[in-house]
């Protein structure tokens, strides 16, 4: 058997929820799932947090001791920590451990190189943290007192939040990928779900190499009995 995979275009879309400690990037990240869930899109969650925090003296030790991983499991769910020299890209987390969403949203306190949602507040900073324009898609929360002209809606605008996302991130997404499915010579028909998967997936792991983090066109070959 030989199996062939090619996947074009980028990772599953990704979107960072940005904003100081306390700005309400929480609350408008669960407003914006529910909007998302009641129009039957599948969201996933990446939340940003202080590694030294994050991780307990019980992965530490484990990590220290020379573990590769920590798994908790319970009725609730699971939990993944896995040591890393440098922090992975939430493209890559999202890839390899939400596999079938239709977006990734990441909470964030700094900016990221991501189509950004800025949560603004007066009272806790001059300007947004989004300084990139190509990067900004709105500011949300409290309008910017500056000379300078930001896009804006408000945060209880969930719909149009959604909206936009859905037009300049994940819509431009699906528009660009392109992904076919050979074996043995014949091309394998996919539901749309299932294509996403995989292209999420490979396009990933792919990506999570050296000199292959922008890798735009993928090939796979598989051979086998």
């Amino acid at each position: 058997m030989k199996t062939v995979l090619k996947s074009a275009g980028s990772v599953m879309p990704v979107v960072c929820v940005v904003g100081p400690a306390g700005s309400g990037k929480t609350t408008l990240i669960k407003g914006l799932v529910k909007e998302w869930d009641s129009r039957g899109r599948r969201v996933g969650v990446i939340r940003r947090v202080d590694r030294l925090k994050s991780t307990g003296s019980e992965a530490r030790e484990l990590f220290e001791a020379g573990s590769k991983g920590l798994i908790r499991s319970g009725p609730e769910g699971f939990s993944i920590e896995i040591p890393e020299e440098e922090e992975l890209r939430p493209e890559i987390i999202a890839a390899n451990y939400l596999p079938g969403i239709d977006l990734a949203l990441v909470e964030s306190r700094e900016a990221l190189n991501l189509p950004s949602i800025d949560v603004f507040r007066l009272d806790k900073g001059k300007i947004p943290l989004t300084r990139k324009r190509k990067n900004l898609l709105t500011v949300t929360g409290d309008k910017p007192r500056s000379d300078k002209e930001w896009p804006y809606l408000k945060e209880d605008d969930l719909a149009g939040l959604v909206d936009l996302v859905e037009k300049d991130v994940i819509n431009k997404a699906e528009g660009e990928r392109e992904v076919s499915l050979m074996v043995d010579g014949r091309r394998v028909p996919m539901l749309k779900f299932v294509e996403n998967i995989i292209a999420n997936t490979v396009t990933g792991l792919v990506r999570s190499l050296k000199s292959c983090e922008d890798a735009a066109k993928i090939e796979l070959t598989i051979h086998g009995d």
